[in-house]
């Protein structure tokens, strides 16, 4: 697949900074990701999203149905 060319799972631990920008790499290239990839990106963007964003939109996600 080659999303990010430049990750090494063997640097540990990694900044949320860092997620943050391979978040955004993949989130623009998620066309080429499976649909099961999608779902892990969208839920991990939401705990991410203050990183991501700058604030906390999502609070709709952990409310009661």
């Amino acid at each position: 697949m080659n999303i990010i060319t430049d990750y090494n799972p063997a640097n540990i631990p990694v900044s949320r900074e860092t997620v943050s920008r391979i978040f955004k790499i993949i989130e623009s290239k998620q066309d080429r990701i499976s649909s099961t990839d999608r779902k892990l990106l969208n839920d991990f963007s939401t705990e991410f999203e203050y990183d991501l964003k700058g604030s906390v939109k999502s609070l709709h996600h952990y409310s009661k149905r």
